[in-house]
């Protein structure tokens, strides 16, 4: 098994992708516009308390108040100011979600500054391992400090976990040096950036390359190797080519397919993903699926490529809360089970706690993911304007990505000339944030021509024409 990671930053917004085999195994997008603020840590002021939910809002410094959940019995005063963190991104009309359990994760170890308590990651089910993690941390405990230790550390000396107990320990006195005589809300830790928390929770011994785009994030993922993780720096490279790397790579493709609803099957099925407000529909479809010699044959197979697929998908788009998965004439028991023993074999290696609730009276498999960041869907798509919300459409940010990507495979093709953008209307509003004219951005992507930008009405939704003319 081969396991790569790419990681290619245009403008404002990052793209990962961690490759098994030549296959997506999990993509993260984020944007500036849209960052997510998990793990940050912030001073806060309480706002309000409410008895009938047992939650508090409290102030941290942004545009909504954060919601905490308060424990059986505990109070808190209005203006008071606590300690909180993010556990939860905000969504909809919902502030982020707070908890007062502060915490600050390494590659190996998750350090918390109070709790008394040594304990290993669920997923780690080796008892001897479990024994030994314990036996280690527990020898460097202080006072009332908590020690977890994640899934990455099996196997892992003692030395090498000393010394990431050492840069925790001295990141929370940092911190803690920061917060002494505040009395106003605000950030105080920031949680690190998107690739550098990919290289921290996803790099294990089974990485075989690392490849980055843009000198700025190579020199600090070498960095930040240097103190955490200096085993892997020999397999990050820095990636500075012509075209896109996600184009250089063959993987834009996977990109581009979240904002398809249909998926195919290897046998001729399909599953389709309808994503609500409340809930996530995975039908699944038999399709030009005949190889089966009888009708049980038939759904089988479907129904065993689905329910691989269907726990792929979801991870790959970060689909989270309830999810209703309907699967092909299911009503055999003995089918029933293989079709379980899967999903619940796949979701184990899902690194976002999930599990299988059973199956309702209507006979639809349940499930629940936790939800802490937006799902791609959020971040790549938007409600399509020209059907009152009923479908979607490729967010312009989302495409702004694409529209450098592509000028950029262009630039040593055209020296001279005009290079034409068409699209729509706000499609080229994001560009002009970005870049307040056509010549500021052939500057900025090394363009060797002039560059200018026309909207075009006639364009169908989320489509862009690029076109090059001799002066």
């Amino acid at each position: 098994m081969r396991r790569e990671i790419l990681a290619e930053i245009i403008a404002n917004e990052t793209r990962i992708i961690v490759l098994e085999d030549g296959r997506p195994l999990d993509i993260f997008i984020e944007r500036e516009s849209k960052k997510s603020i998990i793990g940050n840590i912030y001073l806060g002021r309480v706002q309000k308390c409410s008895k009938g939910i047992s939650a508090a809002f409290v102030d941290i410094g942004l545009k909504k108040s954060g919601f905490l959940p308060l424990r059986k019995g505990q109070r808190l005063n209005e203006g008071e100011l606590v300690k909180v963190q993010i556990t939860r991104d905000a969504y909809g009309e919902k502030g982020p979600q707070l908890t007062q359990e502060l915490s600050i994760s390494g590659r190996f170890l998750v350090y918390k500054p109070s709790g008394n308590k040594v304990s290993v990651s669920k997923k780690i089910l080796d008892d001897n391992e479990k024994r030994r993690l314990v036996s280690i941390l527990g020898c460097q405990t202080v006072q009332e400090e908590c020690w977890i230790a994640r899934t990455l550390s099996v196997g892992v000396g003692e030395l090498e976990l000393k010394s990431e107990i050492f840069n925790l320990r001295r990141i929370w006195n940092i911190l803690e040096t920061n917060f002494a005589g505040k009395t106003y809300p605000g950030i105080f830790y920031q949680e690190i950036s998107p690739v550098i928390k990919t290289l921290r929770d996803h790099v294990a011994v089974d990485v075989n390359r690392i490849v980055i785009s843009g000198v700025d994030d190579y020199t600090a993922a070498k960095n930040w190797c240097r103190n955490f993780a200096p085993e892997i720096s020999k397999i990050i490279e820095s990636y500075n080519g012509q075209i896109s790397l996600f184009q250089k790579f063959g993987v834009q493709e996977f990109v581009d397919d979240l904002l398809e609803n249909k998926i195919m099957l290897p046998s001729g099925g399909n599953i389709i993903i309808e994503p609500t407000e409340a809930l996530t529909v995975i039908d699944v479809n038999s399709g030009a699926n005949l190889d089966g010699s009888i009708s049980y044959d038939n759904a089988l197979m479907t129904n065993l490529e689905a329910a691989k697929e269907c726990c792929r998908q979801i991870r790959l788009r970060n689909i989270s809360g309830i999810i209703i998965i309907d699967f092909v004439k299911s009503e055999n028991a003995d089918m029933w089970c293989k079709i379980t023993n899967i999903i619940k074999g796949c979701l184990a290696k899902d690194r976002v706690p999930a599990r299988v609730l059973g199956k309702t009276d209507a006979g639809l498999l349940e499930i629940i993911r936790k939800r802490s960041s937006p799902p791609l869907t959020e971040i790549v798509c938007q409600p399509c304007k020209f059907c009152n919300g009923n479908g979607y459409e490729a967010q312009p940010e989302f495409l702004i990505f694409s529209i450098i990507a592509d000028l950029r495979q262009m630039r040593d093709c055209h020296q001279g000339g005009v290079v034409l953008v068409e699209a729509s209307l706000d499609i080229i509003n994001c560009l002009q944030e970005l870049y307040s004219s056509g010549k500021e951005m052939a500057i900025a992507i090394g363009i060797g021509c002039l560059l200018d930008y026309k909207v075009d009405h006639n364009l169908p939704c989320g489509k862009y024409q690029i076109s090059y003319n001799q002066m």
